[in-house]
Protein backbone atom coordinates (compact mmCIF):
# COMPACT_ATOMS: atom_id res chain seq x y z
CA UNK A 1 0.00 0.00 0.00
CA UNK A 2 1.06 3.58 -0.79
CA UNK A 3 -0.04 6.97 0.38
CA UNK A 4 -1.73 8.87 -2.49
CA UNK A 5 -0.33 13.10 -1.99
CA UNK A 6 -4.45 13.68 -1.13
CA UNK A 7 -3.70 11.17 1.52
CA UNK A 8 -6.64 12.91 3.98
CA UNK A 9 -9.77 11.17 1.67
CA UNK A 10 -8.47 8.09 1.39
CA UNK A 11 -7.92 7.86 5.19
CA UNK A 12 -11.41 9.36 5.50
CA UNK A 13 -13.09 6.57 2.77
CA UNK A 14 -11.19 3.76 4.49
CA UNK A 15 -12.45 4.85 7.95
CA UNK A 16 -16.06 5.60 6.95
CA UNK A 17 -15.86 2.19 5.67
CA UNK A 18 -14.52 -0.09 7.96
CA UNK A 19 -17.02 1.61 10.43
CA UNK A 20 -19.89 0.68 8.20
CA UNK A 21 -18.73 -2.50 8.04
CA UNK A 22 -18.14 -2.89 12.11
CA UNK A 23 -22.06 -1.54 12.75
CA UNK A 24 -23.38 -4.06 10.36
CA UNK A 25 -21.31 -6.80 11.59
CA UNK A 26 -22.24 -5.47 15.59
CA UNK A 27 -19.09 -7.23 16.91
CA UNK A 28 -15.77 -5.87 17.51
CA UNK A 29 -13.52 -5.50 14.18
CA UNK A 30 -9.98 -4.62 13.62
CA UNK A 31 -9.10 -2.08 11.10
CA UNK A 32 -6.35 -3.05 8.74
CA UNK A 33 -3.51 -0.73 8.54
CA UNK A 34 -3.84 2.45 7.14
CA UNK A 35 -1.94 5.99 6.89
CA UNK A 36 -3.10 8.27 9.49
CA UNK A 37 -3.17 11.94 8.28
CA UNK A 38 -0.47 13.57 10.78
CA UNK A 39 2.56 15.56 10.34
CA UNK A 40 4.92 13.09 9.81
CA UNK A 41 2.46 10.48 8.52
CA UNK A 42 2.67 7.70 10.44
CA UNK A 43 1.14 3.72 9.91
CA UNK A 44 -1.70 2.73 12.46
CA UNK A 45 -4.34 0.45 13.19
CA UNK A 46 -7.53 0.65 14.94
CA UNK A 47 -9.32 -2.19 16.43
CA UNK A 48 -13.25 -0.37 16.88
CA UNK A 49 -16.84 -1.16 18.72
CA UNK A 50 -20.45 -0.31 18.32
CA UNK A 51 -22.32 0.43 21.56
CA UNK A 52 -26.44 -0.27 21.46
CA UNK A 53 -29.30 0.86 23.73
CA UNK A 54 -31.13 -2.00 24.93
CA UNK A 55 -33.68 -1.74 22.06
CA UNK A 56 -30.64 -2.26 19.97
CA UNK A 57 -30.03 1.29 18.27
CA UNK A 58 -26.95 2.30 17.85
CA UNK A 59 -25.70 5.18 20.35
CA UNK A 60 -22.11 5.27 19.48
CA UNK A 61 -18.90 3.63 18.31
CA UNK A 62 -15.58 3.61 20.46
CA UNK A 63 -12.44 3.06 18.65
CA UNK A 64 -8.73 2.80 19.84
CA UNK A 65 -5.84 3.46 17.08
CA UNK A 66 -2.45 1.86 17.26
CA UNK A 67 0.75 4.14 16.23
CA UNK A 68 3.26 1.36 14.48
CA UNK A 69 6.21 3.65 15.21
CA UNK A 70 5.23 3.24 19.18
CA UNK A 71 4.35 -0.31 18.61
CA UNK A 72 8.16 -0.96 16.93
CA UNK A 73 9.77 1.36 20.10
CA UNK A 74 8.20 -0.86 22.90
CA UNK A 75 9.96 -3.82 20.57
CA UNK A 76 12.89 -2.76 21.03
CA UNK A 77 12.71 -2.25 24.98
CA UNK A 78 11.97 -5.71 25.24
CA UNK A 79 15.40 -7.10 24.55
CA UNK A 80 14.40 -10.21 23.97
CA UNK A 81 16.15 -10.82 20.13
CA UNK A 82 14.62 -9.40 17.22
CA UNK A 83 10.96 -8.98 17.58
CA UNK A 84 8.51 -7.85 14.29
CA UNK A 85 4.92 -8.15 13.95
CA UNK A 86 3.49 -9.10 10.05
CA UNK A 87 0.41 -8.51 8.70
CA UNK A 88 -1.82 -11.23 6.63
CA UNK A 89 0.08 -9.89 3.45
CA UNK A 90 3.61 -10.71 5.49
CA UNK A 91 4.34 -6.96 5.68
CA UNK A 92 6.05 -5.38 8.29
CA UNK A 93 3.56 -4.14 11.49
CA UNK A 94 5.62 -3.09 13.84
CA UNK A 95 9.51 -4.31 14.58
CA UNK A 96 12.02 -3.64 17.46
CA UNK A 97 14.75 -3.69 14.08
CA UNK A 98 14.27 -1.12 11.35
CA UNK A 99 11.30 0.26 9.78
CA UNK A 100 7.80 -0.97 8.78
CA UNK A 101 7.57 2.23 6.26
CA UNK A 102 10.33 3.21 3.31
CA UNK A 103 9.86 7.11 2.06
CA UNK A 104 8.62 5.83 -1.56
CA UNK A 105 9.37 9.63 -3.73
CA UNK A 106 6.73 11.72 -2.08
CA UNK A 107 4.66 8.84 -0.50
CA UNK A 108 5.44 6.40 2.39
CA UNK A 109 5.31 2.44 1.34
CA UNK A 110 4.86 -0.74 3.20
CA UNK A 111 7.95 -2.99 3.76
CA UNK A 112 7.60 -6.92 2.79
CA UNK A 113 9.49 -9.19 5.88
CA UNK A 114 11.33 -10.54 3.18
CA UNK A 115 13.03 -7.34 2.29
CA UNK A 116 13.23 -6.12 5.56
CA UNK A 117 16.93 -4.30 6.09
CA UNK A 118 17.52 -7.02 8.82
CA UNK A 119 18.90 -10.63 7.78
CA UNK A 120 17.04 -12.59 10.54
CA UNK A 121 13.61 -10.58 9.75
CA UNK A 122 14.19 -11.51 5.95
CA UNK A 123 15.10 -15.27 6.67
CA UNK A 124 12.23 -15.35 9.52
CA UNK A 125 9.85 -14.19 7.06
CA UNK A 126 11.00 -16.57 4.13
CA UNK A 127 10.52 -19.42 6.03
CA UNK A 128 7.05 -18.86 7.10
CA UNK A 129 6.02 -18.15 3.82
CA UNK A 130 8.17 -21.47 2.45
CA UNK A 131 6.51 -23.57 5.01
CA UNK A 132 2.87 -22.07 5.05
CA UNK A 133 2.49 -20.46 1.96
CA UNK A 134 0.70 -17.64 3.66
CA UNK A 135 0.51 -16.01 6.98
CA UNK A 136 -3.40 -17.48 7.77
CA UNK A 137 -2.02 -21.17 7.61
CA UNK A 138 0.42 -20.23 10.57
CA UNK A 139 -0.42 -22.33 13.60
CA UNK A 140 -0.54 -20.28 16.40
CA UNK A 141 2.15 -20.93 18.85
CA UNK A 142 4.50 -22.42 16.32
CA UNK A 143 8.25 -22.93 16.64
CA UNK A 144 10.29 -22.94 13.62
CA UNK A 145 14.19 -23.35 13.61
CA UNK A 146 16.61 -22.10 10.20
CA UNK A 147 19.30 -22.75 10.12
CA UNK A 148 22.02 -21.69 7.45
CA UNK A 149 26.08 -22.35 7.12
CA UNK A 150 26.79 -20.10 10.10
CA UNK A 151 23.32 -19.01 11.63
CA UNK A 152 20.56 -21.11 13.99
CA UNK A 153 17.18 -18.62 13.88
CA UNK A 154 14.42 -20.20 16.36
CA UNK A 155 11.26 -18.21 15.77
CA UNK A 156 7.95 -18.55 18.00
CA UNK A 157 5.14 -17.76 15.91
CA UNK A 158 1.88 -16.60 17.96
CA UNK A 159 -0.94 -15.26 15.70
CA UNK A 160 -3.94 -13.39 16.31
Amino acid sequence: MTLAADHGILTQKVHCFFELTMIEAASTTWVPLYFQVTTPVILALAVSTPFFSPNGTILGVVSVNFDTNSMSKFLAKQQKGDIFILDTDAQIVATSVGNATVPSGSTLARVAGVNHTSAIVQETSKLIMNTFGTISKVPNATNLLYVDSSTKIFTKCLTF
